[in-house]
C-alpha cells in the first residue's frame, strides 16, 4: 500500500523538480535542483522514520 502512495506520488516530486530546473536556468541545473529539494524534504523528517541515503541504504533516523 505504501509503494503504491509513493508511486503515484513520484511524478508529481519529478514536475516540481523540472519546474524548479526550468525557472533557475534549464534542464542543465536539475541535478542542482533534484539535490536541493531532497535536502529540503530530508530537513523535515522526523526522528524514527526511516531514510536512505545515497547508496540506496535504509536506516532510522535518530
Amino acid at each position: 500500500m505504501a509503494e503504491k502512495l509513493i508511486d503515484n506520488e513520484n511524478p508529481d516530486r519529478n514536475s516540481l523538480i523540472y519546474a524548479i530546473a526550468e525557472a533557475h536556468g534549464g534542464q542543465a541545473y536539475e541535478p542542482a535542483a533534484r539535490a536541493a529539494q531532497v535536502k529540503r524534504w530530508k530537513e523535515q523528517f522526523h526522528s524514527g522514520w526511516w531514510i536512505e541515503d545515497a547508496q540506496g541504504r535504509w536506516s532510522i533516523k535518530p
